[in-house]
């Protein structure tokens, strides 16, 4: 990487929080069966319910209906957000005081696919393990933090890249961008930034200095 990287942009998932996707798939088959998705076409045929989620097209609770209305038992509610949001593990402290020490000399920024369940479930996470809610940490550790839900855009699609250099007032070849999904650092390659694909398992802290 060139050392004149003056933007740090991160996502969320899998870089600053653990993630254990499968344990959220393996509850939906458990559920609902391994034809969740086909099913999941008959009752939203018009979209994807997961991406229309993830950009706020579609409120928390239909998106929690739709999953439910396609279960092979009855579920409640609850249930199925407990399912949805058995995917979420934990944050690391030393991530936090990382991200404090690298604001001291770069721009630092948080670039999300999520969603209301999963914002919610953070913030309440973030509330009882260290005391502050979800704004405080998007305030405090990041000169701003996008979530997908809150501005319906989502990864790897170039709008979003767009959107966050042009509202933040960043030039792409300063930004490096760091995601554990290929394609969305394909996608922010593709608008000039600099990327690191985050390899899972690995932790951003050993990495973070080798990439400035």
């Amino acid at each position: 990487m060139q050392n004149n990287t003056k933007n740090i942009i991160f996502d969320f998932g899998n870089v600053l929080i653990d993630l254990d996707i499968e344990r959220t798939f393996v509850s939906l088959r458990h559920f609902v069966g391994d034809d969740y998705e086909q099913k999941l076409k008959t009752v939203y045929p018009n979209g994807d319910v997961f991406v229309d989620f993830e950009i706020g097209k579609i409120s928390e609770q239909t998106f929690l209906e739709t999953l439910r209305s396609i279960a092979e038992t009855p579920l409640s509610i609850r249930q199925v957000k407990e399912a949805w949001n058995a995917m979420l593990l934990t944050i690391k402290p030393e991530r936090f005081d990382m991200l404090l020490r690298l604001r001291q000399n770069h721009r630092v920024f948080l670039l999300s696919n999520t969603n209301e369940t999963h914002y919610n479930f953070v913030d309440g996470y973030l509330k009882t393990v260290y005391g502050f809610d979800i704004q405080h940490f998007s305030d405090t550790y990041f000169d701003k933090a996008y979530y997908s839900h809150h501005i319906g855009l989502r990864k790897p699609n170039e709008d979003i890249y767009d959107y966050v250099l042009q509202d933040a007032q960043l030039k792409a070849e300063e930004s490096l961008f760091i995601d554990d999904v290929a394609a969305n650092t394909e996608g922010a390659k593709r608008v000039g930034m600099k990327v690191y694909q985050h390899r899972v398992g690995d932790e951003i802290i050993d990495i973070i200095e080798s990439l400035l």
